[in-house]
């Protein structure tokens, strides 16, 4: 049976040539991603920015460290221009969106269709993470223990170690920490973070990116 067009993410980066993406499948763009642009262009990145689906809607990840992106929604929707910071998270609006984005020798525009017709209602974009407006998220005291520790392991090792190394840390039973991370993980996603196994490294990466090493 043929996907239905709400499983559907259109990209194109040239006039004629596009690439359909469904939700089991990531579009890493870039000059050595699987949608290809500025092959020739060292001052780009290999991956510029990744597009997922985290089993709600579309989303986007800034993977540069220093080039940010703008998006700009098709008029014919409200959505208002966004900058994305470098290595910021913000999820796709319905329709067509121009990303836009330049190096110091080259100016790029790729296109990112997401069919209206499917959509249920209209979805404002919005940020989670990086320099756009982050979204509240409150944690308990024992998210934010869990937060710290992880946030530091993938900081200074960029490793994080096995389940029951954490629960020696925290002093938790190794149960409780399995529980906690995978809760934790389910939770961020819910706020458009990605969602991937295995949970502890979902968890460490969004709280080194957020700044929880720091804390």
């Amino acid at each position: 049976m043929p996907a239905s067009h709400q499983d559907e993410l259109i990209i194109s980066v040239a006039r004629n040539h596009r690439q359909v993406f469904r939700t089991n499948q990531e579009a890493h763009v870039g000059r050595e991603g699987n949608v290809r642009i500025g092959a020739d262009d060292v001052n780009l990145h290999r991956v510029m920015f990744v597009v997922w689906h985290n089993g709600s809607t579309w989303m986007i990840g800034n993977k540069s460290s220093y080039l940010p992106l703008t998006i700009t929604p098709n008029l014919q929707h409200s959505h208002a221009v966004t900058t994305m910071g470098p290595k910021s998270v913000t999820s796709l609006p319905p329709g067509e969106s121009r990303i836009t984005f330049s190096t110091q020798t080259r100016s790029y525009t790729v296109m990112v269709l997401i069919p209206v017709h499917v959509m249920n209602r209209p979805s404002k974009m919005r940020a989670v993470s990086g320099d756009l407006t982050v979204l509240p998220q409150r944690f308990n005291e024992e998210q934010e223990q869990l937060l710290k520790i992880l946030a530091k392991f993938q900081h200074n090792t960029k490793e994080v170690p096995p389940v029951k190394k954490i629960a020696a840390t925290l002093g938790w039973t190794d149960k409780k920490t399995n529980q906690k991370i995978e809760r934790l993980a389910k939770s961020l996603a819910t706020q458009g973070e990605r969602l991937f196994k295995p949970y502890r490294q979902c968890v460490a990466e969004y709280a080194e990116r957020t700044g929880w090493h720091n804390r």
